[in-house]
């Protein structure tokens, strides 16, 4: 997984990008061109609204064809790399962020809890940053 990056990765709709999205079925597929690797690459958004991707395929200049790819470069495609399993991807993703919500959680109450304990010893409101 990677971020998007505006001046490194430039996401571009291609001929290619609509064909292989209709063919694969599915609407997460995009194509981009990496600036410094000088290559264009297939991949698919993981979360497009945090600019979160990841990396299918480097295709050097496959996807600068059009729409002449050929179905070779469709199997070629599909046999290289399973379709992801963008389901599992998600449900990975929104754990990973409920534990780290309920990590936070937890860190809070506990400062509540010695806020609370040390006033209760002490007499006194204890702040900390």
């Amino acid at each position: 997984m990677f971020e998007v990056v505006p001046g490194t990765h430039r996401v571009k709709d291609t001929e290619v990008a609509r064909f292989l999205r209709r063919e694969l079925r599915e609407p997460t597929l995009f194509t981009m061109w990496h600036c410094q690797s000088q290559k264009w690459c297939l991949c698919y958004w993981i979360h497009e609204g945090h600019h979160k991707a990841d990396l299918i395929q480097e295709a050097g200049d496959v996807f600068e064809k059009g729409p002449q790819i050929s179905p070779e470069d469709v199997s070629t495609l599909r046999l290289m790399h399973r379709t992801p399993d963008f389901q599992r991807i998600k449900k990975r993703l929104v754990a990973a962020e409920q534990d780290e919500l309920r990590k936070m959680d937890e860190a809070t109450n506990d400062m509540r809890d010695l806020r609370a304990f040390i006033k209760k010893r002490t007499g006194n409101q204890v702040y900390f940053q």
